[in-house]
């Protein structure tokens, strides 16, 4: 099942690759397309799955899931890398492509793939995760990139202000807080929502592919 979903989902990876070779502004319309996904795309996703669901426990469990499971993959490749003769950097990267995956760019239109039939459900799940994640990423994160040889000198506090600027975050406090009121649905907010989302999937594959580089820098 998950290799027929990734076959599906190559064609357009391979797309955006290609479009990396013929595009001269390649990277930048991939920086334009991440915006877009980010700040419009992705918030609505959010908006739409979060108002199609009721508030469940699912919403405390996923985000302890998150921490726990981030927090244990940080802190084991933080002993692998004590042992290595690497330099900090090196370590400091290895230590974040392991605490951090990307379940947004590819594990969401891949679950979605996967479970075609429960898409929402899916979406919300992996969006609780995310966000979770993000704001680790851009507290904790950032912390070991500045311990590891980063030479921004940022406070804790700079580093959660900015943590909570992110547009998914905070669409999800507006939609949970709009649930937990017991406000009238806003059909036409919810119906917006889903159309923009629509597209969210193949702009974000076709991102990945082209940011894929094959050649040593």
């Amino acid at each position: 099942m998950i290799d027929s979903v990734l076959l599906s989902l190559a064609p357009i990876v391979a797309l955006g690759w290609v479009l990396r070779h013929v595009w001269g502004d390649a990277e930048n319309i991939r920086q334009a397309i991440n915006k877009l996904v980010i700040n419009l795309l992705l918030p609505a996703l959010v908006f739409k799955s979060i108002m199609s669901y009721p508030i469940d426990r699912s919403f405390i469990a996923i985000p302890i899931v998150s921490f726990m499971t981030i927090g244990s993959s940080v802190i084991i490749s933080l002993i692998v890398v004590h042992f290595l003769r690497i330099p900090n950097r090196t370590k400091g990267a290895f230590v974040l492509a392991a605490g951090f995956g990307n379940v947004t760019f590819l594990g969401l239109p891949l679950l979605q793939g996967v479970f075609p039939d429960a898409m929402l459900q899916v979406a919300k799940d992996a969006i609780l995760y995310e966000v979770t994640q993000s704001i680790l990423a851009l507290t904790l994160g950032v912390l070991l990139a500045i311990y590891f040889g980063s030479n921004e000198r940022l406070s804790p506090w700079q580093v959660l202000k900015e943590s909570l600027k992110l547009p998914p975050l905070i669409v999800l406090l507006v939609a949970v807080g709009w649930r937990l009121l017991g406000l009238p649905d806003p059909t036409l907010l919810i119906t917006a929502s889903s159309i923009l989302s629509m597209g969210i999937a193949g702009l974000m594959l076709m991102s990945l592919g082209i940011a894929l580089n094959f050649r040593r820098s």
